[in-house]
């Protein structure tokens, strides 16, 4: 072989690694600013949608160690009472005219505030009917098997928004509003809201003798 021929090979090889490295750079280029970007995109969005679809909270809360005895002392200045709201007609639970006005769901939804505020898990699942679904009801806390700390409750509000009687059972069904909010709410209890308030809806069945929450959602 001439020398001529070998130079003439050399150069052809030493062009295709030329070729081969920019071909190799372009295509890391292209995954660099094309086609990741898009896929990081697309992950992203399909992150969000299973977080928005599961109902995973995205708030951020207060950690408890980090409230300060001055930022605790706020809550002295909050309004804790309890306003009971039926047919046109406002009562406290603390008015004589409380359990008149509103009757046995009235005073179930009174302990239902009073164990959130406690803390008191075992008198807060007593407010639950059987009937209610502990594995997929909004409530995690209704079969009285996981506990949660002390609510700092406040600008408690409950309505009767509609109630019927069902004769041939002898029991009544009742739709309530219940909202209120939790000052400096750590997440604990209800992880859907900060300072705010989300009003819920319950669905109680009252047999004559005692009221029972059958049913929580959310007041949209």
């Amino acid at each position: 072989m001439s020398k001529n021929n070998k130079d003439t090979q050399r150069k052809r090889v030493l062009l295709k690694v030329v070729i081969a490295v920019v071909l190799a750079i372009g295509v890391l280029a292209l995954l660099s600013e094309v086609i990741l970007p898009k896929v990081s995109q697309k992950v992203a969005e399909s992150i969000s949608e299973n977080i928005e679809e599961a109902g995973t909270p995205t708030r951020i809360f207060y950690d408890e160690s980090a409230i300060t005895p001055e930022q605790l002392a706020g809550y002295d200045d909050c309004v804790k009472d309890i306003y009971f709201k039926k047919d046109g007609m406002e009562s406290l639970v603390t008015d004589g005219k409380f359990y008149e006005l509103g009757g046995n769901t009235a005073v179930m939804l009174a302990k239902y505030i009073e164990a959130v505020k406690n803390g008191d898990s075992v008198s807060y699942a007593e407010c639950f009917s059987p009937k209610y679904d502990s594995e997929k009801g909004f409530d995690r806390f209704a079969s009285g098997t996981e506990a949660f700390p002390p609510q700092r409750l406040y600008d408690i509000h409950i309505e009767c928004l509609d109630e019927r009687y069902f004769e041939e059972s002898g029991t009544t069904l009742g739709l309530y509003s219940v909202s209120y909010r939790i000052y400096l709410n750590t997440g604990d209890f209800r992880s859907d809201i900060g300072d705010d308030t989300a009003p819920l809806i319950f669905t109680t069945e009252d047999d004559g003798e005692s009221a029972k929450i059958i049913d929580i959602s959310y007041r949209y």
